[in-house]
């Protein structure tokens, strides 16, 4: 039976039956999307992904996904602001890959953020690295939780997959990431390419 007959049926049994059983049909929707959403991230982290490697200008790569994330976010009080060094060199990457690691990153930290807060973005040069820092206000990653560790995650909803694929994008660049965390007080990503055209 899908979750559309159930609805359907528990609408057709009455103001009271509906009032108890829409809560769980609820629930049970929302654990099908989750589920969904996680076999669709299973499948991207076991599968052999192809990288097409092209000079690209971070700076604008970040200014499209911040152009792209700042109305959404500003819906939510937050604040997203770049400091993006001028003279950044052209990095040889696969562009929608680092996109996609970029825009996973500023979406987890706007989650870290319910009450609002604001999101910061560093691009910078250092011992022959470009570096890339993601920064956020919000609640901080528990002690006890590897945030790069399989499905574990301090999400209410989220499924602990995302940071293991921004991991493999970031390897297969030659790259790295690290992250430093303070409860309360926010997160900061750090994402470190060789400069290399």
């Amino acid at each position: 039976m899908t979750i559309q007959l159930l609805d359907q049926r528990v609408h057709r049994l009455g103001a009271d039956a509906e009032s108890q059983l829409t809560p769980t049909v609820k629930r049970l929707e929302d654990e099908i999307s989750r589920l969904q959403k996680l076999v669709g991230e299973f499948a991207t982290i076991s599968r052999k992904e192809k990288y097409i490697f092209r000079p690209v200008n971070l700076k604008q790569l970040v200014d499209d996904i911040v152009d792209l994330q700042a109305s959404h976010l500003a819906q939510k009080g937050i604040e997203i602001q770049t400091s993006l060094t001028g003279d950044l060199p052209t990095v040889n990457i696969d562009a929608d890959k680092m996109k996609q690691a970029l825009l996973n990153l500023i979406k987890n930290a706007g989650e870290a953020m319910p009450q609002g807060g604001a999101i910061t973005i560093d691009v910078f040069t250092a011992n022959d690295r470009l570096i890339v820092e993601i920064s956020d206000t919000g609640e901080g990653i528990p002690l006890d939780i590897d945030a790069f560790e399989p499905f574990v995650t301090s999400k209410k909803e989220g499924t602990g997959v995302g940071l293991v694929i921004v991991r493999q994008i970031l390897t297969a660049h030659d790259g790295k990431i690290s992250y430093r965390s303070r409860l309360g007080e926010g997160t900061t990503f750090r994402l470190e390419l060789p400069q290399r055209s």
